[in-house]
């Protein structure tokens, strides 16, 4: 369902996934940014799907993190968040 669309996994850590865009800020990743930091380097409604993995509880300001991530996500977009 999702091949061929832009995803996010943000906050990686050492979870890399294959087929995803791996965003954080050490580790194994494709894309080195602080989550903490705003904006993140992509467009305004650029991405297909984000996965937060258990990193939502960890932000200095889950609020502006999730407002972010509206932000980046397409109009009818996906995003899974574990906590």
């Amino acid at each position: 369902m999702l091949k061929d669309k832009i995803k996010l996994n943000l906050g990686c850590g050492t979870d890399y996934k294959e087929g995803f865009i791996n965003v954080d800020y050490q580790g194994k990743l494709d894309v080195k940014h602080n989550l903490d930091k705003y904006p993140f380097p992509f467009k305004a409604n650029s991405v297909d799907f984000i996965l937060v993995s258990h990193i939502l509880e960890h932000v200095d300001e889950p609020l502006k993190f999730l407002k972010e991530c509206q932000r980046i996500l397409k109009p009818r977009g996906r995003m899974e968040i574990r906590v």
